[in-house]
């Protein structure tokens, strides 16, 4: 059996979505392994994800410092009143 490209398992993927049928179905009908289109799918969705980093970077600015310094002095003002 001839090894199916990049390109062909993404098609046969989109295939599968336009289809209706279950992953299981589609498969049987193709004479695909289950276990096999389910990876190829996943290492096709990992090579599809943006590489970018979960958070931004913050940059902080003396303003910025004052202003949160002044809220959690406050703020701990507030907490000895009693």
């Amino acid at each position: 059996m001839a090894r199916r490209s990049h390109e062909d398992w993404v098609a046969l993927i989109q295939q599968q979505s336009a289809s209706g049928l279950t992953i299981t179905a589609f498969c049987r009908l193709h004479k695909l392994s289950i276990s096999g289109f389910y990876a190829r799918k996943a290492d096709i969705a990992k090579m599809s994800t943006p590489k970018s980093a979960p958070f931004v970077k913050a940059i902080l600015t003396s303003t910025t410092i004052i202003s949160f310094a002044s809220v959690f002095m406050i703020n701990l003002g507030r907490q000895g009143v009693g």
